[in-house]
């Protein structure tokens, strides 16, 4: 959601619109009383876990320069954390959470932020050391060693866990990986999709597994079961996220709200979490329609209020110059 390049890729801002337009549509599913007692709800909710994070982290990765300078690397490193202080105090205040649990932890949707911090951190000073390919295997490591940790301090798990999907992007930046994956028959990537969608499945009737708690990245092992989840799941997200990419068309319809991801993201929570009061008071039902619906006109009012020049300072409280 944060990007460093002056010109823009359009086909990757179309893929950042339809990703956040699945977050937001995530999280009104998640919200209380909207997704619970809907079985459509809830495996449209599952689908969207399954890769919306992983991509938009692997995008994110992708725009990560490790050749910037140190005092640019700083700066835009002070950019996202400002963001990510200035929402978390108000987010901290909203909920009148002033135990210090509340306030070291990240959040609600506030951990991407956070997590931006440290994987940019581990990529820039480990790339200096290792080959970008050396960087994901260390990534990897790292994600699957993180649960033998009971910890989620600071949104360690889920720093983490999502590494590898960073550390992938910037591989894919450092080479022409996707522009070939762009030259790939969409075929093969509705086929991939479906491929893992079922495994998935397989996995969740078979195992009886709790598929949410895996694809949100923020608890410790439980198990020799949870190990070989997340293994199964790092393992299948990356033919996923090729999947859903190669589908997204690259629409300058989609691309043009690119650039309102980071505002979108930073807002949207605050409607989200009223959709349950929204169903219980009006006489709207709780079904897939509605929550696309609900979740299009909060797309569209974050976008409004990202325009505004208060707005704008808040969601970027530090501006350095380019």
């Amino acid at each position: 959601m944060v990007s460093n390049h002056s010109t823009r890729n359009t086909k990757l801002d179309s893929v950042k619109t339809v990703l956040i337009f699945l977050v937001v549509l995530g999280h009104t599913l998640q919200s209380r009383d909207a997704g619970i007692l809907n079985s459509i709800n809830v495996c449209v909710k599952e689908f969207i876990f399954s890769f919306h994070m992983p991509l938009f982290i692997i995008i994110s990765g992708y725009f990560f320069n490790t050749q910037t300078s140190t005092g640019t690397f700083f700066k835009r490193l002070i950019e996202i954390f400002a963001s990510y202080i200035v929402f978390q105090a108000i987010r901290v205040v909203i909920g009148r959470n002033y135990d210090i649990h509340s306030i070291l932890n990240p959040q609600y949707t506030l951990w991407y932020l956070l997590c931006l911090v440290y994987w940019r951190l581990f990529t820039y000073y480990s790339s200096k050391i290792f080959s970008t390919k050396t960087v994901l295997l260390l990534s990897i490591a790292i994600c699957m060693g993180a649960g033998f940790v009971n910890s989620n301090l600071l949104s360690f798990q889920r720093a983490c866990v999502f590494l590898p999907f960073f550390t992938m992007g910037n591989l894919l930046h450092s080479s022409d990986f996707i522009e070939r994956i762009d030259k790939t028959n969409i075929h093969y990537g509705i086929l991939s999709v479906i491929a893992v969608i079922t495994v998935y499945c397989v996995i969740s009737k078979t195992y009886d597994a709790n598929l949410m708690t895996v694809f949100q990245g923020y608890s410790p092992y439980d198990g020799f079961a949870d190990i070989a989840m997340r293994f199964v799941w790092l393992l299948l997200s990356f033919p996923l996220c090729y999947g859903i990419y190669r589908i997204i068309p690259d629409s300058h319809k989609l691309s043009k709200y690119g650039g309102s991801t980071l505002a979108v993201y930073l807002l949207h929570s605050f409607f989200t979490q009223v959709f349950g009061f929204v169903l219980r008071n009006t006489f709207l039902t709780n079904d897939i329609l509605t929550n696309v619906l609900f979740s299009l006109t909060v797309m569209a009012i974050c976008i409004l209020l990202s325009r505004n020049r208060f707005v704008k300072r808040l969601i970027s409280p530090v501006r350095f110059a380019r």
